[in-house]
């Protein structure tokens, strides 16, 4: 009996911590690629993932569901002080209203069209 209450216990407090989740500002990155996420309307999905600006190379957006507002300028956080260091590249959208899409990003150069070097895309649902 002990054990069925604690697995119980602890499926409530899981279903807790999703429902709570999307409540929140969301941070996603490289490990959540092809990922689904959900958040609050009103709130911010910020997507973190490395690269390196001096090479010409950003994450651009491919693909934008309705319900996300784009970001403005892409942020940029070197990993050390050498003259080239790569980075993390942060874009910052913020949830504008009810709805759901899939959010698409190309690491590319934005004056090429060839294929991107890489794409990352997950499945935000706002609530």
């Amino acid at each position: 009996m002990k054990r069925w209450a604690m697995a119980a216990l602890v499926a409530v407090l899981a279903l807790g911590t999703v429902g709570c989740a999307a409540d929140a500002d969301l941070v996603v990155g490289e490990a959540d690629d092809g990922e689904a996420v959900e958040i609050a309307k009103g709130r911010t999905l910020t997507v973190e993932l490395p690269g390196n600006p001096t090479t010409g190379f950003n994450w651009l957006v491919a693909e934008l569901p309705e319900c996300l507002k784009a970001p403005d300028e892409p942020g940029f956080e070197a990993d050390s002080d050498a003259i080239g260091a790569g980075g993390t590249i942060t874009l910052v959208f913020e949830a504008v209203s009810e709805g759901e899409g899939t959010l698409e990003l190309e690491y590319a150069r934005a004056w090429e069209s060839v294929q991107p070097l890489e794409t990352y895309s997950i499945d935000v649902t706002v609530r």
